[in-house]
């Protein structure tokens, strides 16, 4: 299999029993000069024993070496969590994102996993081509005239563990969206050009699963079949993107990105799409579009277009350098460059998608194509300062989810390292809340910490929350309680935050 062998191998220098041997897929250590080797990829604690079956479906903690891309998170309830990936397909955790483990699902990628408003189930596109509108996944022979040139939409009952075919379209299915009036209409992003079977697809009757109908919408103008982000608006047209498609791909000729990308909106009275895209821009490359969800109109979206790169071999580089964050106020009859190559970005770069902090209308958080994450905390305004989030360390994030369980927790989905996950609430922040009248002593702590409350605590819950907010310990405390005694000897090392009541007031530092 491709991903076996060997890509890497290092050797102790001060110890050659100890061997670390890396390939595309995992990373393994020997400490016997490979005698015996065991696995180094997910939690030492976790891995099972030598010599004995490898049970299905157990669930693992990762350590931070997740090498696919992660195109989507999907939370079922605050414990149920299921990823989408490329290569493995899927995971999921039911403890709220701590342990992960495979399930019931036999297709390379799984592109996008939403939940019905209604019943719950989840609904899945699925496609063995993976890495859709990746640069080397835009031409024909790799998308359409290839063994894997399938997929199709799958369901769950079950929280994601199992998956039965919804409709089976045999060619990759990108994108799913269900209507925001109609709980049984979904749109769905097929995608292929050479057959002539991309577009966009519609049922009326998803509950009747199986049975349900699907038909084709006319094809927008310009359109190569390689639709991208569904967005069903709420009076009932629909606006979406199609991402790029280019000849076929080598360096001498360069390939040629076709003007078949763009921004397009349905109206189901007319059965007919207007294109809003301009041209000398959105034209080649465009990703995700995100509608503003503080704009009660729909009419604020913004667009991520990426660069494209070559010309046609005739000198025509149009496509080139022309990535960036477009945003439109009016519904696509103008658009504003946000940020752009030689600007925000370098050139060659662009932005993948963008997603507003649920808590903060004024901020937006911006995943770039090669150059990490960026936030602008006035996007509202004509010229918003955007600028790199310092402190995430990937050049490729793709999409920012917030848990809507918790919603000062962001996911951050890559291409190539795995999900990152941050806390909105900064530390500045949290020390600063009632930072006189509570002290914590020692800090960093090992087995226990006293805190003091300045003159009597007039709260009722002390709460020890870890980094990704989840509850590990509360106490309840006395009316007028002067100090409390915190046992952290059991807490592993890291940092954790104390919440009096509802209100975040320090940090604390567990050390060893």
């Amino acid at each position: 299999q491709w991903w076996l062998g060997c890509s890497g191998m290092g050797v102790a220098p001060n110890n050659s029993n100890k061997v670390v041997l890396a390939n595309m897929g995992s990373v393994y250590n020997t400490q016997n000069a490979g005698t015996t080797w065991e696995q180094a990829y997910v939690n030492h604690a976790d891995q099972n024993l030598m010599g004995f079956p490898t049970p299905k479906y157990k669930p693992y903690r990762g350590i931070g070496i997740e090498n696919t891309t992660n195109w989507y998170v999907t939370w079922t309830d605050q414990d149920n969590i299921f990823i989408s990936l490329t290569d493995i397909g899927s995971v999921r955790s039911t403890d709220g994102g701590t342990y992960w483990s495979f399930n019931n699902f036999n297709y390379n990628t799984m592109y996008r996993v939403v939940k019905h408003p209604t019943d719950g189930t989840l609904y899945g596109c699925t496609s063995n081509i993976h890495d859709m509108y990746g640069s080397n996944y835009l031409q024909d022979s790799r998308i359409d005239n290839s063994g894997y040139s399938d997929g199709e939409l799958m369901f769950s009952s079950d929280t994601g563990y199992s998956w039965t075919t919804l409709h089976d379209f045999n060619r990759p299915v990108y994108w799913i969206a269900i209507d925001p009036n109609d709980p049984n209409k979904m749109y769905a992003s097929v995608v292929n050009h050479a057959q002539g079977l991309g577009g966009i697809y519609i049922t009326s009757d998803l509950q009747n699963g199986a049975s349900s109908t699907w038909n084709k919408l006319p094809d927008p103008p310009r359109t190569e079949g390689h639709p991208a982000v569904i967005v069903p608006l709420n009076d009932g047209k629909v606006v979406c993107t199609f991402s790029a498609r280019m000849t076929e791909y080598s360096d001498v000729p360069a390939g040629k990105f076709t003007t078949s990308s763009g921004v397009f909106i349905y109206d189901p009275g007319l059965n007919s799409w207007a294109d809003v895209t301009q041209m000398n821009t959105m034209a080649w490359y465009c990703n995700d579009i995100t509608v503003d969800p503080n704009d009660p109109t729909q009419s604020t979206w913004y667009v991520g277009v990426a660069s494209g790169w070559g010309g046609d071999g005739f000198g025509d580089g149009s496509p080139n350098d022309q990535g960036g964050l477009f945003k439109t106020i009016n519904r696509g009859q103008t658009w504003a460059k946000l940020a752009g190559c030689f600007g925000t970005f370098t050139g060659g770069g662009g932005a993948f998608s963008c997603t507003f902090d649920p808590s903060d209308p004024n901020t937006l958080y911006i995943s770039s194509t090669v150059e990490g994450l960026f936030v602008s905390h006035d996007i509202n305004v004509a010229t918003p300062a955007i600028s790199p989030v310092t402190n995430f360390q990937f050049g490729s994030p793709l999409r920012i989810l917030f848990n809507p369980y918790n919603q000062n927790e962001m996911w951050v989905t890559t291409f190539g390292n795995g999900i990152h996950v941050g806390n909105l609430i900064s530390t500045a922040e949290q020390e600063n809340d009632l930072d006189n009248s509570v002290l914590i002593f020692p800090n960093p702590a090992a087995g226990e910490c006293q805190i003091k409350f300045a003159s009597g605590s007039d709260f009722k819950i002390l709460t020890v929350l870890d980094i990704m907010g989840r509850k590990i310990q509360t106490s309840v405390l006395r009316k007028n309680q002067m100090s409390l005694t915190l046992n952290t000897a059991e807490l592993c090392e890291g940092i954790y935050f104390l919440k009096l009541d509802d209100t975040l007031v320090k940090k604390l530092v567990v050390s060893r």
